[in-house]
């Protein structure tokens, strides 16, 4: 994101072929989501923290509330029953220590209702004054608004998913299908599926969208 905030970035507990692309988010500190314990490990990084309830397959081993021995790793065990994801849990901690830019990883795919979830964290960082991005191998989604501007890289795809109702005076550079002051409604495709040319830039002057960069 390169917003020269505190990072965090967060692993979910969804199994992953392959979870080589999360090394590529750099984070001043990582933290586990229960069952994302073990993706981070598989990731080559040892959580700085674990947050969860226990009950995902690969959560971390029982052990005294403060550290795991093994690794120094500080535990917060949540209760089974609450009002909040996992998830959701860690990405408080972030944002209450100051953590603004947050990567989420493996927590695409698997459960749907915890994906959607997830998606609407984006906008649940952005209103706390963080920049959010949810991440796999294939796939990156942020929450956006106002003028961004998006590097081809990796990632070749570009697409506009409207979070309002309607979305105004949209201008997209750079991009093979270029638009100018154009109104995409929530449930149109016409913002689905561009290709960036080496920089594109985005400026939404009315409302907020999900932004997805593909491979």
């Amino acid at each position: 994101m390169g917003t020269g905030q505190k990072s965090a970035l967060i692993f979910g507990a969804v199994a992953e072929n392959d979870v080589g692309y999360c090394g590529k988010y750099a984070a001043d500190i990582v933290i586990a989501a229960d069952g994302g314990y073990e993706n981070a490990l598989r990731a080559g990084l040892t959580p700085d923290i674990w947050i969860g309830d226990g009950d995902s397959a690969g959560a971390v081993p029982d052990g005294v509330d403060g550290e795991i021995p093994h690794s120094g790793m500080e535990i917060i065990r949540l209760p089974a029953e609450k009002d909040v994801t996992d998830m959701h849990a860690c990405v408080d901690y972030a944002l209450e220590r100051g953590y603004k830019a947050i990567y989420m990883v493996c927590c695409c795919g698997g459960r749907l209702d915890h994906f959607l979830a997830n998606l609407t964290l984006l906008e649940y960082i952005a209103e706390r004054g963080g920049t959010g991005l949810v991440c796999d191998g294939v796939n990156e989604i942020g929450f956006y608004t106002g003028v961004t501007r998006l590097r081809a890289d990796e990632f070749k795809y570009l697409s506009i998913i409207p979070a309002d109702k309607v979305i105004k005076g949209v201008y997209l550079k750079g991009v093979k299908y270029p638009l100018h002051d154009a109104e995409i409604a929530r449930g149109d495709s016409l913002g689905v599926s561009n290709e960036i040319f080496g920089e594109a830039s985005v400026e939404i002057r009315e409302g907020r969208a999900f932004i997805v960069r593909s491979k």
